[in-house]
């Protein structure tokens, strides 16, 4: 939906799988279709000009050494804020040791998404994101709201 209102989106993505030539949402909100994304392989390729690094990620994945730093650290400029979409605890904390703790922001994602396939178009009900700054800054708060509203 973020590129749906403009932004500049970029994918990172697990290297087994191939990149989709389009990336589609089936939705209560309506459809939409990114052709052509912009998908690398590795956090580095993503640029260093992000405003926004959104992840999503299990939260088990912290579990593995490094794993946020290694996705985080390539990217992450000074004025770059980080949003979590993870279930879980302790993200946000692990995410303020790697970038400046007043851009980190924690959220969660409430609802049913299903997948028919790597290449194929997601569909979902109703669902909502819930985020907040971790250092509660209103002027982060305001960015982020910035970021979500067409």
């Amino acid at each position: 939906r973020l590129a749906e209102l403009g932004h500049d989106v970029r994918f990172l993505v697990r290297k087994r799988h191939d990149a989709p030539k389009k990336l589609g949402v089936t939705s209560w909100q309506g459809d939409f279709v990114l052709e052509g994304p912009t998908i690398v392989r590795e956090a580095s390729e993503l640029g260093d000009d992000l405003d926004w690094v959104l992840v999503g990620l299990k939260s088990t994945a912290l579990e593995q050494e490094n794993v946020l730093r290694d996705l985080l650290e390539p990217c992450v400029a000074p004025n770059t804020r980080v949003q979590l979409l993870m279930n879980g605890l302790g993200a946000e904390e692990k995410a303020a040791e790697i970038v400046d703790a007043r851009r980190v922001h924690g959220g969660l994602v409430y609802g049913g998404l299903s997948r028919r396939g790597f290449d194929v178009n997601h569909a979902g009900v109703p669902c909502a994101i819930h985020g907040g700054s971790f250092v509660d800054d209103e002027a982060e708060l305001a960015a982020a709201e910035r970021l979500w509203t067409p």
